[in-house]
């Protein structure tokens, strides 16, 4: 299951277990975030994502509540992928990491610890010229690529020589991505991009992904699955996302809050750009995780 499946359902059981309230968590003002960093991102007066960062401004933890953490720590750097599941926790430590001049990772030894089993490998990195992830390689038959034009991510595509894999096909508007915000919506290594640490994020606001995953068909048991997404914004007016409404195929719409570190300010609707919601179109794609063995 891909990881915005499985942050789609985390928000639907959210919306079960909200008390009523008599102010709707969707009209309330937003904060500024000029030159700030997110906070949290919260559906509902709910937080299901949290940020914290060092006095430098680096991120230190990304958390999405019952599922995944990511822990970073420098000097030397060193990352940590936690993943919950009902029956066990599986941690994978990245370390022994290179970057290239503009502190983007370019390669590093993984570690996993997965039910008891502890596995390592090496992983590469590449980028453009202009600082744009372009690849990955685990160097044992998964790879990921990723196409860009300019500063629009195009496509990527997920390739395991074994399971199988996924592409996402992204079209864009021509709002730009002025405050370099990501969406865990976006694309499947959205999340890593989040971290400051692997490239340059878009530089401008997807208008639709379609996602294909599909199965290896080596033995003629192969099946291929698609689904859409519909993304929409309402930007402060520096440009920063203020909500997000998601809608995955046709499940009915959530408002999603991104908040930042900085006094709260109300986001006047003359602030936000006149096109402010956008009607995005996307795909999802299955569970595929960089930083996860696997499973023979």
């Amino acid at each position: 299951m891909s990881s915005k499946k499985i942050l789609w359902g985390l928000l639907a059981s959210m919306l079960l277990v909200l008390p009523a309230c008599g102010d709707d968590d969707e009209d309330q003002p937003s904060p500024s975030a000029s030159g700030q960093k997110i906070s949290s991102m919260t559906f509902f007066g709910q937080t299901f994502a949290s940020f914290k960062y060092d006095n430098q401004g680096r991120m230190t933890l990304l958390r999405i509540v019952d599922e995944d953490e990511i822990r970073i720590s420098y000097s030397p750097l060193r990352i940590e992928f936690i993943e919950y599941d009902e029956d066990y926790t599986t941690i994978s430590v990245l370390s022994d990491i290179t970057t290239n001049h503009a502190g983007y990772i370019t390669s590093a030894t993984v570690t996993e610890e997965d039910e008891g089993t502890v596995d390592t490998w090496h992983m590469s990195f590449t980028y453009n010229s202009d600082n744009y992830l372009t690849s990955t390689n685990d160097h044992e038959g998964v790879t990921c690529h990723l196409e860009w034009k300019g500063s629009r991510l195009m496509n990527t595509s997920y390739i395991d020589s074994e399971v199988g894999g996924y592409t996402e096909t992204l079209t864009y508007s021509d709002a730009e991505n002025k405050a370099k915000n990501v969406s865990f919506f976006w694309f499947n290594l959205s999340t890593y991009l989040m971290t400051g640490l692997f490239g340059e994020v878009p530089g401008y606001l997807p208008s639709q992904v379609y996602t294909e995953e599909y199965s290896e068909k080596g033995n003629g048991s192969g099946w291929r699955e698609t689904t859409i997404c519909n993304l929409a914004y309402k930007l402060n007016s520096d440009g920063s996302i203020a909500k997000e409404q998601v809608v995955m195929d046709d499940e009915p719409p959530m408002v999603i809050s991104y908040n930042y570190i900085s006094s709260r300010a109300s986001v006047s609707e003359a602030g936000a750009s006149a096109d402010a919601f956008k009607v995005f179109n996307k795909k999802s794609s299955r569970k595929y995780r960089l930083f996860h063995k696997r499973k023979s």
